[in-house]
């Protein structure tokens, strides 16, 4: 690891503690979050899953400081939340990159919202492509890579700013299969690479439990966590073997990996009920 990804090298705690989200007042309130309780630790991947309309990204959002909630608090290492800030980046189903922008410039956009010199936003910018595999597009504009290369775009731009928690919203939800298998593992491999702790939405159950250390089921609207299933412990994952290219060698269908689908997949189905 170079510097610039060391020093994203181990995430933040991210807790939420009584949360309560209402939108709207009087007889138009919406709760969409009630008295909701997250603790992630520091390196932890963790996914939300459940019903359309459960609140996955309201929390998300609330996390990001896109929202401030009703009532309860957010905070990432024991800081309350009260704003967006450079420790969190966010990737969203669409990759939102500016088309009129390279897609080294739109990697640039972070740390150089961070106030960093020139030179060192460049540097900051080339490793993370480097990260993801696309040093060799970064000069091209969005609009001439696939769904999938500006997908890895939007998560490199995420990345530049070092933060210490990535917010993912269905970021691989838009995708065909394959490319989304793909993504799947190249996050696994960046993942491991950087440390970060990582709150992942998504409504695949195989998806959580692909990729996550946790996964949390949410209850339908107002959404509270009705499961927290662990999924691999954080020492599981640093002994998870590499192959060549450094990906996970992690697999996709087991027995465990079966009883956690099913686990999560029952849970959401009740909360959906």
């Amino acid at each position: 690891m170079t510097a610039h990804a060391g020093a994203a090298s181990h995430g933040a705690r991210v807790r939420l503690d009584d949360v309560r989200q209402v939108f709207g007042t009087g007889a138009s309130a919406r709760p969409a979050l009630d008295l909701l309780d997250v603790d992630l630790a520091p390196g932890e991947l963790v996914a939300l899953v459940g019903p359309s309309g459960c609140g996955k990204s309201t929390a998300l959002n609330l996390v990001a400081g896109f929202l401030s909630p009703t009532a309860g608090k957010v905070s990432v290492d024991a800081v309350p939340v009260t704003s967006p800030g450079v420790d969190r980046g966010v990737v969203f189903q669409q990759p939102r990159l500016f088309p009129w922008l390279s897609v080294r410039r739109n990697v640039e956009l972070g740390p150089q919202w961070a106030g960093e010199s020139k030179a060192a936003r460049r540097e900051a910018a080339d490793e993370v492509l480097a990260l993801v595999g696309l040093s060799e597009v970064a000069d091209r504009a969005p609009y001439e890579l696939s769904g999938g290369m500006q997908q890895r775009a939007a998560i490199a731009r995420a990345l530049a700013g070092r933060p210490r928690v990535l917010l993912m919203d269905e970021p691989f939800a838009a995708l065909d299969a394959l490319t989304r298998e793909r993504l799947q593992e190249e996050l696994l491999r960046v993942w491991r690479a950087t440390g970060t702790t990582v709150l992942f939405v998504t409504h695949s159950v195989d998806e959580a439990a692909y990729l996550g250390t946790r996964a949390l089921a949410f209850s339908a609207s107002p959404g509270r966590v009705v499961l927290d299933l662990r999924l691999r412990s954080l020492e599981e994952v640093a002994a998870e073997e590499l192959g060549p290219d450094g990906h996970v060698l992690r697999a996709r269908a087991d027995a465990r990996s079966d009883a956690h689908r099913d686990s999560l997949r029952e849970a959401v189905r009740e909360a959906a009920a």
